[in-house]
């Protein structure tokens, strides 16, 4: 019952919100948070609600947003599985990298433990995020999806990690291509004078 009221209440607190941003001589403060240091940008990514979380953003909600345990409005989306808002949040220049403060887990660290595999191809795809960064303990995302028998999230990180690994090993040949074919013009110049 408690769980029912307080979603009621964040849905009453959020179209007072909406209202108050369509009226253009109304100030809205977006940056009041509740105890847990969380403003409405968290609780409409809670929710799911991709019209709310859109207007917020127009109106100057931060996307860069952390509460007091380092949690980001991306970290919410992704905990409470909302596709839809997680891709806004990306569109909107949200950090997929940024690290909790409590155990050093990204956004993909969550998808790969709930085994979103929707979410974690957005987050690498279109939000750029790091397949190989480790959290506080060590673990990176594909570890954690192991750990969470997500195997289809794991080929998917695997797949990823060893196409960027030969496009590593492809560019650092040419590179090293470069460097030698420099050297041998070098040489010749030299020899020439």
């Amino acid at each position: 019952m408690q769980t029912k009221c307080a979603t009621t209440l964040l849905i009453a607190f959020l179209l007072f919100v909406s209202v108050q941003c369509e009226n253009k001589n109304s100030r809205v403060d977006l940056e009041i948070t509740d105890n847990e240091g969380k403003t409405a940008i968290f609780h409409a990514a809670q929710g799911g609600n991709v019209e709310i979380t859109t207007l917020l953003i127009d109106h100057g909600a931060r996307v860069d947003r952390t509460d007091k345990k380092g949690n980001s409005v991306l970290h919410d989306s992704v905990l409470y599985g909302n596709f839809g808002v997680t891709e806004l949040f990306l569109k909107s220049g949200a950090k997929a990298n940024l690290r909790r403060f409590t155990d050093g887990h990204t956004a993909l660290h969550i998808a790969c433990q709930l085994g979103r595999l929707d979410i974690v191809k957005l987050l690498v795809e279109k939000g750029g995020a790091d397949i190989e960064i480790a959290a506080n303990d060590g673990s990176t995302p594909l570890a954690v999806a192991l750990r969470n028998e997500h195997i289809e999230i794991a080929d998917y990180l695997q797949t990823k990690q060893n196409h960027t690994r030969h496009m590593g090993k492809t560019n650092q040949k040419k590179i090293e291509q470069t460097v030698k074919r420099d050297e041998s013009r070098r040489m010749k110049d030299r020899e020439e004078l």
